[in-house]
């Protein structure tokens, strides 16, 4: 079975929690190309380095936490899945990263649920993108259709033009 490449920016203060995360991500069919960052200013000089598939950022770090990751993301304006992962967060704070916008929100202790959480979020993303491409090309077909009938109109008015002026001479 040949693995899917994955660019992920993982936000992430504790390298074995890292490790343990790309491991599940290769368990789950990925091969995953990953740059660990664990510091806000790391992750805004990362963000433009690559095309990102994903983030994954722990909700809690000592630097900063996941909302902010999110909001930074959103204010980019990037279609970029972002996906929280805690280890002991609650309830509350589940419901807090996904009103914030977070794709997902998963538990340290079930990571198995990260490899489907991320297939369904790449899947979204693509929805969105061919969803995207569509629209424009129905924007250009509009355009294109409202231009050539008022070329169509304005023949219309030169040939009438032609046959009036015809009957005049």
């Amino acid at each position: 079975m040949m693995s899917t490449p994955l660019r992920i920016l993982l936000v992430e203060d504790s390298e074995i929690d890292a490790q343990l995360t790309v491991h599940e991500l290769k368990r789950h069919g990925y091969d995953p190309i990953c740059e660990r960052v664990d510091a806000m200013d790391k992750m805004i000089a990362a963000i433009p380095r690559k095309p990102w598939d994903v983030v994954i950022a722990d909700y809690a770090t000592p630097q900063f936490n996941g909302l902010a990751v999110i909001r930074f993301i959103h204010e980019l304006g990037l279609d970029l899945p972002v996906i929280i992962v805690s280890g002991a967060a609650g309830e509350e704070t589940a419901v807090a990263a996904m009103k914030a916008g977070a794709a997902d929100y998963v538990m340290k202790g079930n990571l198995a649920r990260l490899g489907p959480a991320i297939q369904r979020e790449l899947r979204d993303v693509q929805e969105r993108m061919d969803r995207r491409k569509a629209e424009a090309a129905l924007r250009r077909t509009e355009v294109e259709l409202s231009e050539a009938q008022r070329s169509l109109v304005q023949s219309e008015k030169l040939a009438a033009l032609g046959r009036f002026s015809s009957g005049i001479a």
